[in-house]
C-alpha cells in the first residue's frame, strides 16, 4: 500500500508540474534541456516514480518526446515514447484540474 501511496503522490506532483512546464517548454527551447536534467534528476531522486512519458509540441512540431525510468524495474526493461501506460484513477486529476481551470476562466 505504502509504494501506491508514493507512486500516486509522486504522480499528482508532476500533474500539478504540468501546466507550467508546458508553458515553458512551448516558450523556450532552452527549457527544454533544463526540464530533460530535471525529469533525470527527478527520477533518480524519487524512486518511487516507476516510469513517466512526457511529449511537447511548438509550432506543430514535435519538440520533446522523452521517456524515463523503468517499464519494468525486475527485469531492467526501459519504458520507452511507445510504452503505453495503464492510465486508472489519474483521470479524476485531469478532469478536477480541467473543472478548476474552466471556473477560473469563468465558465
Amino acid at each position: 500500500k505504502q509504494w501506491y501511496q508514493r507512486r500516486v503522490r509522486g504522480m499528482l506532483n508532476l500533474l500539478l508540474l504540468l501546466p507550467r512546464i508546458a508553458a515553458q517548454l512551448v516558450a523556450a527551447d532552452d527549457a527544454l534541456k533544463e526540464y530533460d536534467a530535471l525529469f533525470g534528476k527527478m527520477m533518480e531522486c524519487n524512486p518511487s516514480t516507476v516510469a513517466f512519458a512526457i511529449s511537447a509540441v511548438k509550432d506543430g512540431k514535435v519538440v520533446l518526446n522523452r521517456a524515463y525510468g523503468k517499464a519494468n524495474k525486475d527485469k531492467n526493461i526501459d519504458v520507452t515514447t511507445d510504452t503505453r501506460f495503464s492510465i486508472g484513477s489519474i483521470s479524476k486529476e485531469f478532469t478536477g484540474y480541467m473543472a478548476g481551470k474552466q471556473v477560473l476562466e469563468g465558465h
